[in-house]
């Protein structure tokens, strides 16, 4: 609310008081005085005028007889309060409530948008805008026909006739999501169910059937995601149900925001002719071996070597009494199970015999998993997160089910990862300012907007002979802008204006144009450009206008039609070579690159046009991707400007300028991605805006500049596979992946796959140390070590070489070392080289290498000389680097580790950066023996026990290789160390 201080001087002596009358300009009645003041009063405060109105004040004195009144000029313009962030709500379905909780104003309106979140415009392009214009006193809305489980961001902004306020930073919302209901599920037979419901949401993106079992010790085991069966479906079989077996189901419908389930059925599916579908014994071992001739056959087990690994394919060896019938069998499905529980285990891949004191035995050799043992040579990943990575290999190269973790990460908030000011700007721009870029840098206003219209007074130019006439004087005041034209009538008569440009404009694209009226005709006229005729203008060549008022931005002339225009000074005039039977009054001039586009207004009103302007509409200003060897999750810009008028704006992006998250009229712009990379870029929006509105033109006069930028990261350390090639089989492919992620797989039995089901495997995967169990096994052989022997806050990697052959250069005189074309040459690898002779250079001898900067420096005495072109066939590696934040890296503790398979310096980078959380801290290494009976031990889980010491207590990891029977975790610092069992 605002209250609006007059003051006025009295001509009066002898008034009996004083009224003041405040009424909006566009109203036509007074009403009543606001104030009335005894006599003399020559000031008054009027409290709670209406906000952002132009408001005309009358002041009137007054006797018993008599009263005598006055306008104040000019009218003024009263503050419009911003409006304050709106609250949301979600509680019914399809709609988004707005609440204002309090009116900021008095007067005007209330204007409400929302739109998706994520869109890049505020209008009718963006999906899911709608809008909203109520009475300034409109406290609550809802926008209705909104979707499901929708993410919508809203903004509102105060306006009126004369004013706009600023948008309020949006705020997001995630409609309700009903999801679906009324889940019904029908035992069809002892090995299928069917399911059906009511799709209740509408905007799921899909609707997975989850399915749980009923475990032997009650237990509901993990849940299990049968289908997708996508949108608008309301059915479901279940073909994979087993025999005997107390299921339950749910449907969960989701979009990208959210998720919702339906109801909890449950059901049992009957047994098999009344008894249970397997008939495995419940202790010890048990294997059938499926005959291509008859019935399975089921060998008696003298010994069995069971030891499961991680990242590599399950195998058994079974000992048997000593027979040839086996050898024929190689190749057959073979199922195996150990007290009571099925391994891992499908294919009888080898028979081998063996003698020993004990007698003779045959050895049956089985393995599991066999679309692991796939050969592929196609598969090229050229930035993906690992396990977003696996999940798709899993799914295209085999039929087995899949458990992959998201990976526990690090997030690091607010990074500073680029900050400029003044003409550093230009340093990190994506691209260089060409020379005809209308834009300039300056170490005071960093990258500013130039000059591409120049509007000028004809008055104020050079006028040679003609004559100036003020439209007062002719009867309109006003209808001239500057309220003076200059009239060419005469031969001699002439005008020549004068501008100064700042940048290359292309040829074509240099035009100019005039405000003027030819009344009665008008002379023969010359236009020169530089001193160079460019346009003859015959007489009456312009249309007859009304009178001299009647104003027209008439004919554009293009004033560089044979080349560029460098930048500078330059004239455009005008010359009367013959008297007409009128005259041209020539009101102003407007001599611009035409590559912009401006707004020519032809009706002066009180001496002013709005345009055209000076300035281009907008232009960006972007900046270079930013590389993190992190995951950018989240960003802000923050910049300072000149001005945040107009079409001003800020914006970052993640996807390389895909897709911008902009903030108009703001120094200030943050937000979450949707989805991670590794880039940031940063878009910086100037704006043409008017700083006088009383002169000519009104509109864009000035244009702004950006002084400074701050752009900053939400970091998190998701590992990523870069510019990868694979080829090997399947097993090994995810057995390197794994390597290089710090992550851990094995291959297990689904529980609800039938036994003789050769597909019915899941690869359990996940993150070193991030799943994890208590273990209470009995445990022998403790050892502990403490050591800094492996700690370092530095880690340097190399990575794979690469040759390079005829790379030129030239010595400087007087140059140090010269680069041969790239760093981190391998040693001793260099050629030097004369192309044109193939004259072979000695090192030592004629000159000295640098391998790190790959620089190399001539020898005084040697063959070489400066000033001569060389060539260098050498190899050089990708290298990264990783320091602990807090230590300087030429102080660090530092270790080098060659990774030939890392083919960028970003994947350098990224792997220093995952061995550094290995060895940053000094290392605990604690070895365990405990002996686990159960034979489908979790690998992939990191175990704690009460036996292991304090410090490594946290978690320990399985060791790669192990015998259920005993069994060695190993923990060294926060990676498990690899290493068999006894």
């Amino acid at each position: 609310m605002t209250d609006a201080t007059v003051t006025w001087t009295l001509n009066s002596t002898d008034e009996d008081g004083v009224r003041v009358y405040v009424k909006k300009s566009n109203e036509s009645s007074w009403g009543s005085p606001e104030a009335d003041l005894p006599a003399g009063a020559e000031s008054a405060t009027i409290v709670d005028v209406p906000d952002g109105a132009e408001l005309d004040v009358r002041v009137e004195a007054y006797t018993a007889d008599a009263s005598s009144s006055d306008t104040l000029a000019p009218a003024a313009t009263s503050p419009l309060p911003d409006e304050d962030q709106p609250v949301l709500g979600n509680g019914v379905e399809d709609e988004v409530a707005v609440d204002r909780e309090t009116a900021t104003t008095n007067n005007g309106d209330v204007r409400i948008q929302i739109r998706e979140t994520g869109q890049s415009s505020w209008d009718s392009n963006a999906t899911g805008f709608g809008e909203f214009v109520g009475a300034y006193n409109t406290l609550s809305m809802e926008f209705v026909g909104r979707l499901d489980g929708e993410e919508y961001e809203v903004r509102a902004r105060t306006e009126t006739e004369y004013a706009t306020g600023a948008w309020t930073d949006p705020v997001s919302i995630i409609t309700k999501f009903p999801g679906s209901d009324d889940l019904a599920v029908t035992v069809v037979s002892s090995t299928e169910t069917a399911l059906a419901w009511t799709d209740v949401a509408d905007n799921e993106v899909g609707q997975r059937v989850v399915r749980e079992r009923l475990g032997p010790d009650g237990s509901w085991w993990r849940e299990r995601v049968l289908k997708d069966v996508g949108p608008n479906t309301e059915t479901y079989t279940d073909t994979t149900a087993q025999p005997d077996r107390e299921y339950r189901y749910r449907v969960r419908s989701y979009t990208e925001h959210a998720e919702a389930d339906s109801n909890l059925e449950t059901v049992e599916t009957p047994a098999l002719d009344g008894v249970r579908d397997r008939r495995v014994p419940a202790s010890g071992p048990y294997v059938v071996i499926d005959h291509p001739d008859g019935d399975p056959l089921t060998p008696t087990i003298t010994d069995i070597d069971w030891s499961p690994t991680v990242n590599e394919r399950p195998t058994v060896e079974i000992e048997v009494p000593q027979s040839d019938r086996w050898e024929a069998l190689t190749g057959q499905p073979m199922r195996v199970w150990r007290d009571g529980t099925q391994l891992p285990i499908d294919t009888l891949e080898g028979v081998s015999d063996s003698v020993g004191s004990s007698g003779t035995a045959t050895t049956l050799e089985g393995s599991g998993g066999p679309q692991l043992d796939e050969y592929t040579d196609d598969i090229q990943i050229d930035e993906q997160e690992i396990h977003l990575a696996v999940r798709d290999l899993i799914d295209e190269y085999t039929d087995y089910g899949r458990n992959v973790d998201d990976p526990a990460t690090d997030t690091r908030s607010d990074v500073l990862v680029l900050s400029e000011t003044g003409n550093t700007l230009e340093d990190v721009l994506a691209e260089a300012i060409a020379a005809t870029d209308p834009l300039g840098v300056t170490q005071v206003d960093g990258i500013s907007m130039l000059q591409t219209g120049w509007f000028r007074e004809a008055e104020d130019a050079n006028v040679v002979d003609a004559t100036t006439y003020y439209a007062d004087q002719e009867g309109n005041d006003g209808a001239w802008s500057g309220n003076q034209s200059v009239r060419l009538e005469s031969a001699g008569d002439g005008i020549e204006f004068e501008i100064e440009t700042g940048h290359e404009i292309p040829a074509d694209q240099f035009a100019a144009r005039f405000l003027q009226a030819a009344v009665g005709g008008n002379p023969e006229i010359e236009l020169f450009f530089d001193g160079t005729l460019i346009e003859t203008f015959n007489t009456d060549f312009f249309i007859e206008d009304t009178d001299q008022f009647d104003l027209d931005w008439d004919t554009e002339t293009v004033l560089n039609p044979d080349g560029a225009i460098p930048p500078g000074t330059h004239t455009v005039t005008l010359d009367v070579t013959a008297a007409g039977s009128g005259y041209l009054a020539v009101d102003a001039a407007h001599i611009a690159d035409d590559r912009y586009s401006y707004t020519f207004d032809n009706q002066p009103v009180d001496e002013v046009v709005d345009g055209p302007e000076e300035y281009p509409p907008q232009i960006d200003v972007v900046f270079e991707d930013v590389v993190s060897v992190e995951q950018v999750i989240g960003g802000s810009l923050d910049a300072v400007l000149s001005s945040t008028a107009g079409a001003q704006a800020v914006a970052i992006s993640n996807d390389e300028g895909t897709t911008w998250h902009e903030a108009t009229n703001s120094e200030t712009v943050s937000t979450a991605f949707a989805d991670a990379t590794q880039t940031l870029r940063a878009r910086v929006t100037l704006s043409r805006y008017a700083q006088n509105p009383d002169l000519s033109p009104a509109q864009g006069d000035t244009g702004q500049s950006l002084d400074e930028i701050q752009l900053r990261a939400d970091l998190e350390d998701t590992p990523v596979l870069l510019d990868k090639q694979y080829r090997d089989r399947l097993n090994g492919v995810l057995a390197t992946i794994a390597d290089d992620g710090r992550m851990v797989w094995e291959l297990r039995r689904d529980p609800d796959a039938p036994a003789d089901d050769p597909t019915g495997y899941i690869i359990e995967w996940t993150q070193i140390g991030q799943r994890s169990r208590a273990s209470t096994a009995p445990a022998t052989n403790v050892e502990r070590r403490v050591t800094r022997e492996e700690s370092y806050d530095r880690v340097v990697v190399f990575g794979k070489s690469r040759g390079v052959e005829g790379s030129e250069f030239s010595v400087s005189s007087g140059a140090t070392l010269t680069s041969i074309g790239n760093e981190w040459v391998v040693p001793d690898s260099e050629r030097i080289y004369d192309p044109d002779t193939d004259q072979v250079f000695e090192r030592g001898e004629d000159y000295r290498m640098d391998w790190a900067f790959g620089g190399l420096e001539l020898l005084d005495g040697g063959d070489m000389t400066a000033g001569t072109t060389y060539a260098a066939d050498y190899e050089w590696r990708y290298r990264g680097e990783a320091t602990t934040p807090s230590v300087d890296a030429s102080e660090a503790r530092t270790v080098e580790k060659k990774i030939p398979s890392a083919t960028s310096g970003r994947e350098c980078d990224q792997l220093a950066l995952s061995i550094l959380k290995d060895v940053q801290e000094d290392q605990v290494e604690a070895t365990l023996t405990v002996v686990e009976p159960a034979p489908d031990v979790p690998l992939v889980e990191a175990i704690s026990h009460p036996r292991l010491p304090e410090a490594s207590r946290r978690s320990a990891a399985w060791s790669a290789r192990r015998r259920t029977s005993a069994s060695t975790a190993s923990r060294t610092g926060r990676r498990p160390a690899r290493s068999s069992t006894t």
